[in-house]
């Protein structure tokens, strides 16, 4: 069961936009059984309400959270695209999932311990951000039957935030690179670049820029 490509890019867009209207999610939930589906699933997957099930989806909604929201359109979006990639590359993108929910994890921890002046969801979407760059290196590689290197294991698992062209036509989002000065980098961006470098161990990747995402 595929969710609807339409009703993706509208769920997409509200989860990501600075006014965040749980209405509409449920709206679209209601119109689309896939969408309905996971956003029930998620929601009572969450650790911390494990003993109460829930299936109304307004509730599933609020228990979910905006962050966990914008995940659970990414992964939808992914599932949509009817991509026939073979096991390994179905383990690839798990991969790059799980790389994604320990970096936006270390971008919350680092909020709280370095950047506390930074807004929490500019910090944790331009950390979602670089996780597109990844998926959209991984769609095309799966596409064009790349043969499997170390070397492009590691490339594709390492965030690379200049790709925009690739994460724009591979993913459907708009992604400015608004400056490559470092007296400009804002330090959401430092945040999102510093958490991802935890989560990889790769230190010498791309030091980029004010980096900003529209759907």
């Amino acid at each position: 069961m595929n969710p609807n490509s339409k009703v993706i890019r509208e769920l997409k867009h509200v989860c990501f936009s600075n006014d965040y209207d749980t209405d509409k999610i449920v709206q679209l939930a209601h119109s689309d059984a896939a969408v309905l589906t996971k956003i029930i699933e998620v929601a009572n997957k969450t650790i911390r309400y494990k003993r109460e099930p829930i299936t109304d989806p307004a509730l599933c909604v609020v228990r979910i959270g905006q962050k966990a929201m914008q995940g659970v359109a990414l992964k939808l979006e992914i599932e949509s695209t009817n991509i026939k990639v073979d096991d390994f590359w179905k383990k690839f993108f798990l991969k790059i999932e799980t790389n994604t929910k320990n970096a936006l994890y270390e971008a919350t921890f680092l909020r709280e311990a370095k950047y506390k002046k930074c807004n929490l969801f500019e910090i944790t979407n331009k950390t979602l951000l670089l996780s597109l760059s990844c998926y959209a290196k991984a769609i095309a590689c799966s596409n064009l039957k790349a043969k499997v290197t170390k070397d492009l294991i590691k490339y594709i698992l390492i965030p690379d935030p200049s790709i925009a062209e690739l994460t724009q036509s591979s993913m459907g989002v708009r992604v400015e690179i608004l400056s490559f000065s470092d007296g400009d980098l804002p330090e959401s961006s430092i945040a999102a670049i510093e958490a991802w470098t935890k989560v990889t161990g790769e230190t010498s990747q791309l030091k980029v820029s004010n980096l900003e995402f529209e759907p």
